[in-house]
């Protein structure tokens, strides 16, 4: 087991937070380490809030194989911590309220960290092991009988790095 360091990003989407103080205080219930906004000293906006924000940013360390395997073990944790949905897309032009980023914990000089970022629907890609390639395919699966439902695209074992305008993590089948 490898540990990593998976971080969550809230966007003030749709013009408003998503998360709202409640949420803040149960992630560090539940073992987060919330960034409360009055312990930033380098903030441009010095005091309690940001734009009405208790905090923007939380931390988790997470024992896993993958980082692939650590991301979907924190982004299912915040789900189960705050309710909220981790794919929402947010507004079209604010992009996603949620965001994660996973980092393998401790390496050495020159080790690969295992960088992965994801949000939107792109979450999905690390909550399930067989994701559709685009929101056309999950339609025409939804609109195909059971038994002979295929996804093409396979399954993806981590999202590319590049992203489409949807904001969906690319295509990356698994060998």
């Amino acid at each position: 087991m490898k540990k990593y360091r998976v971080e969550y990003s809230s966007n003030n989407s749709g013009g408003g937070w998503w998360l709202e103080d409640k949420d803040w205080h149960s992630l560090e219930k539940a073992g987060w380490k919330v960034a409360w906004h009055k312990n930033k000293k380098d903030s441009f906006s010095p005091g309690e809030r940001f734009l009405g924000a208790l905090a923007t940013e939380a931390s988790i360390e997470i024992k896993a194989e993958d980082a692939r395997q650590a991301m979907g073990q924190a982004i299912r944790h915040f789900e189960e911590v705050t309710k909220e949905d981790a794919s929402e897309e947010g507004c079209n032009c604010c992009g996603p309220p949620h965001g994660f980023i996973v980092e393998r914990s401790g390496c050495k000089k020159g080790e690969d960290k295992e960088w992965q970022h994801t949000s939107g629907e792109g979450v999905c890609d690390f909550l399930y092991e067989t994701v559709p390639g685009s929101y056309r395919e999950a339609i025409e699966l939804l609109n195909t009988p059971r038994a002979t439902r295929k996804i093409s695209q396979g399954t993806r074992k981590r999202p590319a790095p590049s992203r489409s305008a949807r904001g969906r993590a690319g295509v990356q089948k698994r060998r």
